[in-house]
């Protein structure tokens, strides 16, 4: 039997983002006698026409990968696609006939949003519970607990080693660097790793290729994230043996038990209660349990979030999905190109404006769903919050004048259409089309 063709369409790349580590790992450590995983990473940060080969993956200009992923889509027998808000990659999987689509949501937020898709893989139970489609499971992400090896004990016999590990994008409650300013504590060493800057002078070393050297050096890891959807990090540290301080609303907390693999800072809006979780994690580095808990948070890793785990879920899921009939083939949807428009300008990429030209070059309406699902009304709010109001200041009333005649005729209503049409009042633009 010939292997399925999988298409994996991500919008996730380099060395600190933990969602191309998981793409990697699906592309690299399925069955190859019975799959094949070609990645493909939309860019919007590169031109038109751009296309490139890096660390296994083909990157595309998102401006024009439409077009590109038809013609790669002919074979494919499923695209798994990362994210809710992509406008190309499920059209293009719809125009090609693709048997099945596969939307994986990394982060909070609802996903469904095209009507091709079949089914939406959530990495957590947090991420399920906002999914209205018919159709979600949770597959949670997996570690390769070999390269993130175990290592028992304190890390260093008169200090307590805490490390923040963390990109500039997270949004937390509290930097570790506050609350240790609070914790006055001169027996612990905080340490921050990542693209986020020092903060409270705390030593940090940038990105680090070779994680599980930095936890194999923490006793503890800090973050409190503000709805992280799974926390990789946590798992690799656990993993590693180091013990993991987490918010209360993250996703973690369906494998950090509190007082037994970490701790869990329940109201994580709270310094004070921040502040008490750390300390309580801290003193109990030197307390005998410790390594009871670096025992059980290992051992919660290998039993429920190792990389084999997540591989032997996606791969039982690509068998049934993956051997359907072909789709009969669709025309892509209206909104893509406005929704395209949309995600180039927060790229500050030049081709949103011609994506634009392109939404406005087309008579049919917004698809009525679009604007009531939640990644649909963001697009608008970016359209009408930036897009027009940069249109104006450019010089360009005649297309914003047009858009929002385009807009009104598909039954949009929204305070800043209205906004954007009373700055439009009393500028001279041509009728629209």
């Amino acid at each position: 039997m010939a292997p399925i063709k999988v298409a994996l369409c991500t919008y996730s790349c380099g060395q600190e983002n933990g969602i191309a580590h998981i793409d990697a790992a699906l592309a690299k450590g399925v069955d190859r006698d019975f799959f094949r995983v070609k990645t493909f990473v939309l860019r919007g940060d590169l031109p038109a026409g751009r296309v490139e080969a890096a660390d296994g993956a083909t990157h595309v200009g998102l401006a024009d990968a439409y077009s590109f992923l038809c013609e790669q889509l002919r074979e494919a027998d499923l695209l798994h696609v990362n994210g809710a808000f992509d406008p190309v990659a499920c059209n293009a999987a719809s125009s090609a006939g693709v048997p099945a689509i596969v939307e994986v949501m990394h982060q909070v937020e609802a996903g469904g949003l095209h009507p091709g898709i079949d089914l939406v893989v959530c990495v957590s139970e947090l991420v399920r519970a906002e999914q209205a489609h018919a159709r979600s499971l949770v597959i949670h992400n997996g570690i390769d607990t070999e390269r993130f090896s175990f290592r028992p004990g304190r890390r260093d016999s008169a200090r307590v080693r805490i490390v923040q590990a963390a990109n500039a994008s997270k949004a937390v409650h509290w930097e570790l660097g506050d609350i240790l300013a609070d914790l006055t504590d001169p027996g612990v060493d905080g340490l921050m790793v990542g693209g986020r800057k020092s903060v409270a002078g705390l030593p940090a070393l940038g990105v680090v290729a070779d994680m599980p050297s930095i936890y194999h050096g923490a006793d503890l890891l800090f973050l409190v994230e503000r709805r992280a959807a799974f926390g990789l990090i946590f798992a690799e540290g656990m993993a590693c043996g180091t013990l993991p301080v987490v918010s209360g609303d993250s996703g973690a907390t369906a494998f950090v038990r509190h007082g037994r693999s970490g701790w869990v800072v329940t109201g994580p809006e709270s310094r004070a209660r921040t502040l008490e979780v750390l300390r309580r994690a801290v003193d109990a580095v030197a307390e005998p349990r410790f390594a009871a808990m670096q025992l059980a948070a290992r051992a919660t890793i290998e039993r429920k979030f190792s990389l084999e785990r997540m591989l032997r879920s996606y791969q039982a899921l690509y068998s049934v999905l993956g051997r359907r009939p072909r789709k009969k083939p669709i025309r892509a949807a209206a909104w893509m190109e406005l929704a395209l428009c949309a995600q180039l300008y927060v790229h500050n990429n030049p081709d949103s404006l011609t994506a634009l030209e392109r939404y406005l070059a087309e008579t049919r309406p917004l698809e009525p769903y679009f604007p009531r699902h939640p990644v649909g009304n963001a697009a608008l709010y970016i359209i009408l919050r930036h897009v027009c109001p940069d249109l104006l200041q450019k010089g360009h009333a005649p297309l914003a004048s047009l858009l929002c005649s385009r807009l009104r005729r598909s039954g949009c209503a929204h305070p800043l259409l209205d906004d954007v049409e009373n700055s439009l009042r009393g500028r001279t633009c041509p009728p629209p089309a």
